[in-house]
């Protein structure tokens, strides 16, 4: 709950920021919002092999000058194993902050353009394991762990319309492998502010 507290708090600080420095200086900004999202990451599992696990993802950014872009995201992802007499559960929640930089914009025609923004991203994670052995429940907590990353974004606009691909690499201490590519697949709206 505090996390969505936090992400609330900060749309409401950017437009109240965003109204004052546009009427000083004549920043274009926009604040673009997404569905919640699905996610990719290449991973090992819980049995120890690795392939392609999906999550869910929460974002929001804004768009300063057309040039530069913050941004933050909730990524979530759970996942189970075991049978009737062992069970394991294991809740993943990250956080990140986001930088970007438009190096390439692309216009289509009028109300269609292609952009590719140049990523960054930093944050921290937590894991949530929850054992069942026999009906005896035991819950573990990890500890926060700082999350870094770089990455592309693909993003093409029609009219206030958003569809976007978002590839990076990212590093943590607790993931496994400590280093693994993660892809987003959004779709949002853009409201200028």
């Amino acid at each position: 709950m505090r996390k969505f507290a936090f992400i609330f708090s900060m749309i409401v600080t950017v437009n109240v920021f965003a109204k004052y420095k546009t009427a000083e200086s004549g920043f274009d900004l926009n604040l673009n919002l997404y569905l919640p999202t699905l996610q990719f990451r290449f991973q090992d599992g819980m049995d120890q092999s690795r392939s392609i696990k999906t999550g869910y993802s929460l974002n929001a950014s804004v768009n300063i000058d057309k040039k530069y872009m913050l941004g933050i995201e909730y990524n979530i992802q759970s996942e189970k194993s075991g049978n009737s007499s062992l069970s394991i559960n294991r809740n993943f929640s990250e956080i990140n902050l986001i930088a970007g930089f438009n190096f390439l914009q692309i216009y289509i025609s009028e109300v269609r353009k292609f952009n590719l923004w140049g990523t960054g991203y930093l944050g921290q994670n937590s894991n949530k394991i929850k054992t069942e052995l026999f009906g005896q429940a035991t819950t573990d907590q990890s500890d926060a762990e700082t999350t870094y990353g770089v990455g592309v974004l693909a993003q093409m606009k029609l009219n206030f319309l958003l569809f976007e691909i978002d590839t990076r690499m990212m590093s943590s201490k607790s993931y496994e492998p400590q280093i693994m590519s993660v892809t987003d697949l959004r779709f949002g709206f853009q409201i200028p502010l």
